[in-house]
């Protein structure tokens, strides 16, 4: 049992060059949860991007490269995510419903 949002970002990202933030989206947003949803969703897609560029650039040290190599070839990550929710199970738990299943 699970409730999930997916979001995707195509083409943009806080590296890419004359980077800005608009207004226009494909995502669909929850109107009931605002732009504090909206906004909270992105700064962690942010954060996540930056995370993935100083990795990138770790990695490309740990190849004996330069710290910047793989700069190049991330500046404009398209991203497909999905946020779920668990809500509380009470009751009687039902073996065959085990959420979203194993992960592989």
């Amino acid at each position: 049992m699970h409730e999930g949002f997916d979001f995707g970002v195509p083409s943009t990202s806080i590296y890419a060059p004359n980077f800005e933030r608009t207004e226009e989206d494909v995502n669909v947003w929850p109107k009931q949860l605002g732009k504090p949803f909206k906004k909270a969703i992105m700064d962690y897609y942010d954060a996540v991007t930056a995370l993935g560029r100083k990795l990138s650039q770790i990695f490309a040290l740990a190849l004996n490269l330069e710290e910047t190599y793989f700069d190049k070839y991330i500046t404009l990550p398209a991203v497909i995510a999905r946020i779920l929710y668990y809500p509380p199970q009470t009751g009687e738990v039902d073996m065959k419903e085990l959420g979203i299943g194993a992960h592989r």
